[in-house]
């Protein structure tokens, strides 16, 4: 295999990666995962320069499976990028919405950045799945951008 073709390959063994370590699911979310049970999207943030800007993290569950009410989800960001800052670092389920019908999650992660630029954005998203066979417990890496104009 060519340096080239091998390069090229790197980003697909990368998203197709099993977990590494303590049995975590890997994953980079530039945008949107998708499986057989669950959806998470990840937007990207854009704002002004030190105006209050935030990234929206979205779940859904599929296959009859629902976000378990009785189990915090939690949100945990990275970082921050030097001239970006959290309005929070950890959220948890109260941060956020639950869908009446328990299928669909969405939080807002709050922050400022200090100058103009694009800052990588980096966290970790955890949440139990459960259906009446039983429950089984998510926890995945993303990445995404916040753009600052």
């Amino acid at each position: 295999m060519t340096l080239k073709k091998a390069l090229l390959l790197t980003p697909l063994l990368l998203l197709a990666s099993p977990a590494l370590g303590r049995g975590e699911e890997v994953q980079l979310v530039g945008s949107n995962v998708e499986t057989e049970t669950y959806n998470i999207s990840a937007r990207r943030g854009t704002s002004g320069v030190a105006e209050r800007g935030h990234l929206e993290l979205r779940i859904q569950s599929k296959q009859g499976y629902t976000l378990d009410n009785e189990y915090d989800i939690a949100v945990k960001m990275k970082g921050p990028a030097k001239g970006l800052e959290w309005g929070q670092k950890k959220l948890d389920r109260d941060d956020g919405q639950l869908s009446a019908d328990g299928n669909e999650y969405r939080i807002k992660i709050p922050y400022r950045a200090e100058r103009l630029g694009e800052y990588p954005a980096k966290g970790k998203v955890s949440f139990r799945l459960c259906r009446e066979d039983g429950c089984k417990r998510v926890k995945r890496s993303f990445e995404t951008a916040v753009v600052v104009h």
